[in-house]
This record gives structure tokens, sequence and C-alpha cells, in this order.
């Protein structure tokens, strides 16, 4: 097993990139509904919702996964960490409301500071 090793800066980094991923997937899990999909095999709750509404859920979800598709791997992912933040950066400029709700702008901030 090769151990790497990071510098408290490198460390910074990584972490923040772990708590941006942690609250996309919950920004995720609550446009399925959260935890009623996983729980409730009816779904109840699901056929509430407009057909309109699940899509513009799942267009939602699909441009964040999107953004986060690009997260490192390690520290050497300099390429993608500036992907991610560009596109994470169209994400957050095409759902302004989010950005209100959900921490995606702190953590990414939060990135860009360390890196520079």
């Amino acid at each position: 097993m090769r151990y790497i090793q990071y510098t408290p800066d490198e460390v910074e980094v990584l972490m923040s990139c772990l708590l941006l991923a942690r609250e996309a997937f919950t920004l995720i899990r609550n446009l399925g509904l959260g935890r009623l999909g996983l729980y409730d095999l009816d779904n109840p709750s699901l056929d509430a919702l407009s057909e309109e509404t699940v899509r513009q859920n799942l267009n939602i979800a699909g441009q964040l996964a999107e953004a986060m598709h690009h997260l490192p791997v390690d520290k050497d992912s300099v390429n993608d960490l500036e992907c991610m933040l560009l596109h994470m950066e169209q994400f957050l400029s095409k759902n302004p409301p989010l950005e209100e709700q959900y921490r995606l702008r702190v953590f990414s901030d939060g990135i860009k500071e360390s890196i520079s």
C-alpha cells in the first residue's frame, strides 16, 4: 500500500471537497423526496408531484451530478478540481434559490481560497 503525504493545505482542500460532496448528495436526496423514496415502497408523496416538478428536480440533480463528477481523486488532480469549481459556478448561477438553501457556495469558495 502506498502512503501519500499531504500538506495541511492539501488536507484542507480535500476536506472541503468532502463537505461539498456531502452537501451535494443531500440536495440530490432532497430533490428525490428525501428518505421517503428509500423506505416507502408505494412512495405516495411522489404521486403528489406534478410531472413538471419531477422533470425539474431530475434536471437539477443531473446538473449537480455533472458538476460534482470532477471531484479530485488525489492531491495531483488540479485540473479536475478547477473543472469542478467551474461547473459548480455554472450550476449555482443557473439555480440561485439553491444557493440560499444549501452551502454549496460556501464550500466551493473555501476550496477556491485554499488553492489560490
